[in-house]
């Protein structure tokens, strides 16, 4: 696993500081860690209050035990009052959680990966990056349907493995109960 520290130098590098508050665009975090200060009419152990207090409490209390890559963003007016007038505030914009709902490790490539998705979908860059040089020749012989199924299969299946890693499944049980059995690559029964 890539330490924490060495990813967001990266995405401070790369992707740069709010020129105000230089504070980083983008970082990853532990979840369990982030709190932010809000309205609330609530106790911690859920009664209703006379009047709002501000607090501080959980910012993602649904994403305990997981690492997230968060971007900061102005916050929306309608929202100023409930997060006490913080006018930006990191927001989440990945869960690292495989499939099977496991926390898999933040990668650099797969920050990158995500943010520069994120910016093509809004229009502010492209993804022709990662046109690799496997990749079909555009001037080339016209693939079939079915050859190019194939090849987008195989890359979409690469990037969801690297992004998702081991989600049979036995690595989870093998790590919450001793339950699986894990065979060695190159096992040959016959040995």
């Amino acid at each position: 696993m890539e330490r924490i520290e060495t990813i967001n130098q990266f995405l401070t590098d790369n992707f740069g500081v709010d020129t105000i508050t230089g504070q980083p665009i983008y970082r990853v975090v532990w979840a369990d860690d982030q709190y932010e200060n809000r309205l609330t009419k609530f106790t911690d152990s859920g009664v209703e209050m006379l009047s709002e207090e501000l607090r501080l409490l959980p910012k993602y209390p649904w994403c305990h035990g997981f690492y997230i890559l968060e971007q900061l963003t102005v916050t929306p007016e309608i929202n100023l009052k409930e997060l006490a007038g913080n006018k930006i505030a990191y927001n989440i914009l990945h869960k690292f959680m495989g499939a099977n709902e496991f926390p898999v490790p933040p990668a650099i490539w797969a920050c990158k990966f995500i943010i520069d998705t994120v910016n093509a979908a809004v229009g502010k860059s492209s993804l022709a990056s990662y046109v690799h040089d496997n990749d079909p020749d555009p001037s080339g012989p016209v693939k079939s349907p079915m050859e190019m199924y194939d090849f987008n299969k195989q890359k979409i299946d690469q990037i969801t493995n690297e992004l998702f890693g081991d989600e049979s499944g036995l690595k989870g049980m093998t790590i919450d109960s001793g339950s699986a059995i894990i065979v060695p690559q190159g096992y040959n029964k016959e040995s």
